[in-house]
């Protein structure tokens, strides 16, 4: 096989303990995989020897909200999620947290809670508005694998942990004083964007003043190496991708705004090349194509100029020193706080992320020009690549105090039985 997941450290024993990581990593999107194995790997590197291991839970609701895997994309990535990422021995399909949590109580040292958009949130009223009730699929309500409390029974670590786009102000006060209880039962937190940062200190000054920000888990693992350049070149041309003249890839579904921004650089001589997410406008169409995760990420140094609508899009053009112009969907106007932005914005590159919802045509082809005009400082954007690398490494180095490999049974843990 062409992307195995590499091999676990053999236990020395039974009491060899893992350790165990609940992240996303079953979407159909290529950015939740690549960061979940980010996150593996950016771990096991601060515990040589040890296993370390995605929890494999996956709930029913989310499921049904992504539905079986169609066409070759999605089939690709369902193939790498199962086979290639580092996957505990056992699945939990459950809305039930607590098969998994009796996992790791019985197989783990430490857990992590990370990284990606894992605290989700959405409220609906109930007995005429009297209360709020948390919906469920996306939102799975907490305690969660995403939100472990204490019964897990072993240290929690939150490592780039995201809100996304929640709003504190939608949460009531019953659910507030939970997530602060089981954040200050957590060892160490960290979190991926300013965003999340604020929601943290809105629940608690105390706990904000110990949780540090960290860049996403794939500024911590170079990646890119891992790919034969030549073989996906091949790929590319096999799926009609012109090397002889200039390439603009777009992941961007079919709005206005990027269709108008495609043909005035089809006029200036780009072929365009759609990734990722399907529209009607591009000369070559990736989406349709099944690319493993790790190909995706490295097919971005092929493109000449780049409009993402997709922040892991986004980071994989600045690793692969690719110009580009973020259409940020989660933006909105006077709240341009997002992940993408954050991204951008540490790299001194805010203004090349727009806001998606109110970017016209007009603005999004400037915003294009600019890109392509300006010189791209490289060499300070690769220091600042560096940095973040280096801040997840002081972070996790806390693991080798938190997950030792032998570890006597939980004191106090409760065995749940279904």
């Amino acid at each position: 096989m062409p992307f195995e997941s590499p091999p676990q450290a053999a236990t020395h024993a039974d009491s060899c303990r893992s350790v165990g990581i609940a992240t996303l990593h079953y979407g159909h999107n290529e950015g939740s995989l690549l960061q979940a194995y980010s996150v593996a790997q950016a771990v096991a590197r601060h515990l040589p020897g040890r296993r370390v291991e995605i929890l494999d839970h996956r709930y029913p609701s989310k499921l049904a909200v992504e539905k079986e895997p169609a066409g070759p994309r999605q089939i690709a990535i369902r193939k790498a999620v199962d086979e290639w990422l580092p996957l505990s021995a056992e699945r939990f399909l459950s809305e039930s947290s607590a098969p998994a949590f009796d996992y790791v109580r019985r197989h783990c040292s430490a857990m992590v809670v990370g990284s990606d958009v894992l605290w989700r949130f959405r409220f609906f009223p109930v007995y005429r508005g009297l209360f709020r009730m948390q919906q469920r699929g996306f939102y799975t309500p907490v305690p969660n694998v995403y939100w472990p409390d204490d019964s897990v029974g072993v240290p929690r670590l939150a490592f780039a942990a995201s809100i996304g786009s929640a709003d504190w102000r939608e949460l009531p006060f019953w659910m507030r004083r939970r997530l602060r209880r089981i954040l200050s039962g957590f060892e160490a937190i960290s979190v991926r964007d300013l965003r999340t940062l604020r929601f943290i200190e809105k629940l608690d000054g105390s706990l904000a003043r110990r949780t540090v920000v960290v860049a996403d888990p794939t500024w911590a693992v170079d990646l890119l190496p891992l790919i034969d350049a030549d073989a996906l070149k091949a790929r590319l041309v096999a799926a009609g991708v012109d090397f002889s003249r200039p390439r603009c890839g777009f992941i961007a579904g079919p709005s206005e705004p990027a269709r108008l921004c495609a043909e005035d650089m089809r006029r200036r001589g780009y072929q365009i090349v759609g990734i990722t997410t399907a529209n009607d406008f591009s000369d070559v169409r990736l989406f349709d194509h099944g690319f493993h995760p790790l190909e995706w990420a490295r097919l971005f140094g092929f493109m000449d100029f780049v409009v993402s609508e997709r922040m892991h899009g986004t980071i994989f053009c600045v690793q692969n020193h690719t110009p580009v112009v973020s259409l940020d969907i989660n933006a909105t106007e006077g709240a341009p706080d997002t992940k993408t932005f954050d991204l951008l914005r540490g790299f001194g590159l805010e203004r090349f992320c727009l806001t998606k919802s109110s970017t016209t045509a007009a603005q999004l082809i400037s915003a294009c020009d600019d890109a392509i005009a300006t010189p791209w400082d490289w060499q300070r954007i690769d220091t600042a690549r560096d940095c973040h690398r280096r801040n997840a490494d002081i972070f996790l180095q806390q693991l080798k105090d938190l997950a030792p490999a032998s570890l006597a049974e939980p004191q106090g843990a409760t065995t749940i039985t279904h």
